[in-house]
Order: structure tokens, then C-alpha cells, then sequence
């Protein structure tokens, strides 16, 4: 990840507009989540993630660029 680039990431989580979903496909050893929402560069992302700790700490497992199929989900401005 290039310098800066965590926290253009980790501002999805404080987006009110941001829409998660749970990823069964890839949950067979513990919970994985993707999160679809805007940064602070007004990029529309996607990031998987998975929550450790009873919640208290997030495991960042990738961020890039929401497909334009993935983009139709979001509902904030864009």
C-alpha cells in the first residue's frame, strides 16, 4: 500500500453511505465482510476485511477499486 493509501481506506468505515456485506464464499474459517463505499479522494472502493477481538480490531485483507456492477449498490454521492 502506497504512502497515505490507509487511510483513504479505513475512512469507508465512518461513511454513512457505505454498504457491507457479509462474504459467505470465503467465511469457512472465520467471518469475512466486503465494504462498498466512498473515500476520502471521493473513490468509490471495495474492501474485504474480517473483525478479530470480539469485534475490537479489523483485519484490512484487501482495497481496490469498485467494479461498475459493484458501484450500483452504493446509494451515496458518488
Amino acid at each position: 500500500m502506497a504512502e497515505g493509501e490507509g487511510n483513504e481506506v479505513f475512512i469507508l468505515f465512518f461513511d454513512d453511505y457505505a454498504v457491507q456485506f457479509y462474504d459467505e464464499g470465503h467465511s469457512e474459517e472465520g467471518d469475512r465482510f466486503l465494504l462498498l463505499g466512498l473515500s476520502n479522494r471521493s473513490k468509490l472502493l471495495m474492501i474485504v476485511h474480517c473483525e478479530r477481538d470480539n469485534g475490537n480490531t479489523v483485519r484490512l485483507i484487501s482495497a481496490r477499486k469498485a467494479t461498475p456492477k459493484e458501484s450500483t449498490y452504493y446509494e451515496g454521492p458518488k
